[in-house]
């Protein structure tokens, strides 16, 4: 990150914001207008309709690599051990929580939605990324908006919208995507957030509290399951879990 809490990606997307904002509005379009799946415009379409997109397009797409190999060679939590996963676009993003700007998520979300039911090698869906995610921080750009819905809880809510059941299914360890949010940190209301971000001295988005909720509503039966990782119920995960989750991810 830069001083101002930037990272590459989220200044590139500034710099590239109008070129965003039009794919995003050509890729609802186009939803809206078609009669199957084969009739959606792809990226290609947006290459010929948008002068100059390809390239910034490449860069991104260059950023979202390089931070999940970031990702997989530990990031900042020293774990080593991580198996080194093929590049799957949504999962990256999801991965990325709220460092990956919210209109490159939707872009990406409009293209890769069908990517949504494919697990990785960990048997994670992109909900289970999206879940785990530390999602505390926004990048601080000029265009930013307090009351704007942040990456993390937008890709958490269409997904569970394209796939319903997807809170209940576990990853390959036993862990439900609620079970991977309160471990990430996150909290259920947006006053838990707001008052910890001031003690940390970080920002924070003020929908970030509905991630949660909407994980509990869509798979409530996943609150009386018992992490297989931890030993513990998801209500002692909450009750222990750090900003960064260090206390319980790690183990």
């Amino acid at each position: 990150r830069d001083y101002k809490g930037c990272t590459p990606l989220a200044l590139l997307c500034e710099r590239r914001r109008d070129h965003l904002v039009a794919a995003v509005a050509l890729l609802e379009d186009s939803r809206r207008n078609s009669s199957g799946v084969n009739d959606v415009v792809n990226v290609n379409v947006i290459f010929l309709r948008l002068v100059g997109f390809r390239k910034c397009w490449e860069q991104m797409m260059l950023l979202l690599q390089a931070h999940q190999i970031w990702e997989n060679n530990g990031g900042g939590n020293g774990d080593l051990q991580q198996p080194q996963l093929p590049f799957s676009i949504l999962h990256a993003v999801a991965g990325m929580g709220n460092d990956c700007p919210l209109l490159l998520a939707k872009v990406i979300l409009l293209l890769h939605h069908e990517q949504v039911y494919e697990r990785n090698m960990l048997g994670r869906l992109p909900l289970h990324e999206a879940a785990a995610s530390i999602s505390f921080t926004m990048p601080a750009t000029s265009s930013s908006n307090e009351n704007e819905e942040d990456a993390n809880t937008y890709l958490i809510r269409i997904m569970i919208s394209l796939y319903p059941t997807s809170p209940h299914i576990h990853d390959e360890r036993g862990r439900f995507p609620l079970t991977l949010g309160l471990a990430s940190g996150k909290f259920w209301t947006c006053k838990g957030h707001i008052n910890y971000a001031n003690i940390i001295g970080k920002n924070v988005c003020s929908n970030s509290s509905s991630s949660i909720q909407r994980l509990f509503t869509s798979a409530p039966m996943a609150l009386s399951v018992r992490d297989p990782v931890t030993r513990l119920y998801p209500f002692m995960i909450a009750a222990i879990a750090t900003m960064d989750g260090n206390s319980i991810r790690s183990e």
